[in-house]
């Protein structure tokens, strides 16, 4: 049986995962360090470097007493036990209660003795003075912060991903936002590779799903850390065209780089739902010819209305013989649809490339589909 006190403990501990991994909608509440927090911060794109050094340094110190506040809300529920008779508890969660104590403690004098001279004791500053290629000029950790800052204020920077997981690609900085620290790599010292993708067919970026890549950024100097960044294939184009040198794609991974790509695989897998159109060439009379879109695959579809009863609904009836192949069938339909509201692309309506008869996806069958 639930207790309050494992009820309150449950709903903190909730709230806490809100915090510190906030969805789209929390974030657009303000409910984030950069809200929070924004008058001791700064203006990131006057000096992008600092700002997130306090930006770690503060998001640090939060977490860190977030352990505190489930100790409070335990000693609020049950007093007795946790306060009054504290030294009867169990040895691990006395270890518990002094560390939630000692964290936050810990936090705030690591950040205290890393604002001094400037942050630049902080790990961030320290690290920034070797990021050059060895063949070039050394420079000072504060040199190479201005560099990464006068970059970051110009137009055509490159960014994608979340508040907290933000990729940033300039004309010679590759730059990757993390909860507590920020990864950074010459482009002209390192190898890009493409390493995975994973593709989610539920997202709240598009209604057809989304692919995400993930890109190894391993520097030539092997005293500095490699990093993996994760972007949508359809900014890969664009992450491309900012970049020094080629992504290594040694597995072959494919990427899908448009909306439109990903359209006509969420509209392969419903055309293969639908009831298959049966086609026999000596009673049809004809042999099923290439496409008449890409001249390369075999036509394989057919438009038969099946989503209403004949004489109902806008969708009519084609009697068009197959023509198209699916893929080339699916674009038609796609480039026919709403280009500024994506959403609305599975549910909408086409006209037959020959014949202008109305369908829907529900009335595209496919012959020999598997």
């Amino acid at each position: 049986m639930l207790t309050s006190e494992n009820i309150s403990g449950l709903v903190y501990c909730f709230l806490c995962l809100v915090f510190v991994i906030p969805p789209q909608e929390v974030a657009a509440a303000g409910l984030t360090i950069q809200n929070l927090f924004g008058g001791l911060l700064g203006d990131e794109r006057v000096d992008f470097i600092k700002y997130h050094i306090r930006r770690a340094s503060i998001t640090l110190v939060v977490h860190a007493f977030l352990p505190l506040g489930y100790v409070l809300v335990l000693a609020w529920t049950n007093a007795e036990q946790y306060i009054y008779q504290f030294s009867s508890l169990a040895l691990l969660i006395q270890i518990g209660f002094i560390s939630s104590i000692v964290l936050p403690l810990a936090a705030v004098g690591c950040v205290l003795l890393w604002s001094q001279d400037g942050w630049a004791h902080h790990p961030l500053m320290l690290k920034l003075k070797n990021l050059y290629p060895s063949n070039e000029p050394s420079r000072s950790s504060v040199a190479v912060a201005n560099a990464i800052n006068v970059e970051m204020r110009r137009p055509d920077l490159f960014s994608s991903g979340h508040y907290s997981q933000k990729v940033h690609v300039t004309d010679n900085w590759i730059i990757k936002i993390g909860t507590y620290n920020l990864d950074i790599a010459h482009q002209t010292n390192c190898i890009l590779s493409l390493c995975g993708s994973e593709e989610y067919t539920i997202s709240e970026e598009s209604p057809h799903g989304v692919q995400m890549l993930k890109i190894d950024v391993r520097p030539v100097d092997k005293s500095q850390s490699p990093f993996i960044i994760r972007l949508r294939s359809i900014d890969y184009t664009e992450l491309r065209s900012k970049l020094h040198a080629p992504v290594v794609n040694a597995r072959n991974i494919v990427v899908k780089q448009t909306v439109t790509e990903l359209f006509v695989d969420a509209f392969t897998e419903t055309v293969k739902a639908n009831p298959p159109y049966t086609f026999n060439p000596e009673v049809a009379g004809y042999e099923l010819e290439p496409c008449m879109g890409c001249m390369q695959e075999t036509a394989n579809v057919k438009i038969v209305k099946l989503c209403a009863p004949p004489g109902e609904g806008d969708c009519q009836e084609c009697y068009c013989k197959p023509l198209w192949c699916i893929d080339c069938l699916a674009k038609w339909f796609s480039y026919r649809q709403d280009q500024n509201n994506t959403q609305t692309w599975l549910s909408g309506k086409a006209g037959c490339p020959m014949c202008r008869a109305k369908f829907c996806m529900a009335d595209v069958c496919g012959i020999g589909l598997s």
